[in-house]
């Protein structure tokens, strides 16, 4: 899966739907954590592959949300966006 190759450190949340997903009657998702020295935060990243090419992104952190949280969050979500997307 190239996306593995991308984010090595990634886990699979359910790993059996991984033939599901080549096959394409299912969905598959990917689960990690990264921290940001630059914000001190830690995030939690879930990326759910949905057959006929499609990906979903969420994340999560454990510090309330402020503007410059916001910031980074879109910063990152443009930044998975640029290297995955087509």
């Amino acid at each position: 899966m190239e996306l593995k190759k991308y984010f090595p450190t990634l886990i699979d949340l359910k790993p059996h739907q991984e033939m599901e997903l080549v096959k394409g009657s299912s969905h598959f998702s990917l689960g990690g954590m990264f921290y940001l020295s630059h914000s001190e935060e830690m995030y939690q990243i879930k990326i759910i592959l949905i057959p006929g090419h499609k990906v979903l992104f969420k994340m999560g952190l454990q510090t309330a949300l402020n503007e410059e949280i916001l910031k980074i969050e879109e910063f990152i979500m443009y930044t998975f966006c640029f290297l995955l997307c087509k």
